[in-house]
């Protein structure tokens, strides 16, 4: 799961998706979202702006 604010870090506005990696240079992650365009992309938002930025992120460890 990916959080990011939007506008301010105190805004109650943001996006939120499912984390499908970072970028080769890791300044932008990539993010699985049904709300992007109305559609289900994989589209890349980058990890800090002055009105977009990465709040926090997790992923599933791997059982095996």
């Amino acid at each position: 799961i990916v959080v990011f604010y939007r506008n301010s870090i105190s805004s109650w506005q943001g996006h939120v998706g499912l984390f499908a990696g970072f970028t080769i240079d890791k300044k932008q992650i990539l993010t699985l979202g049904g709300n992007q365009g109305n559609m289900l992309t994989i589209r890349a938002y980058p990890v800090l702006t002055p009105t977009l930025g990465l709040l926090g992120y997790r992923e599933l460890k791997k059982i095996v």
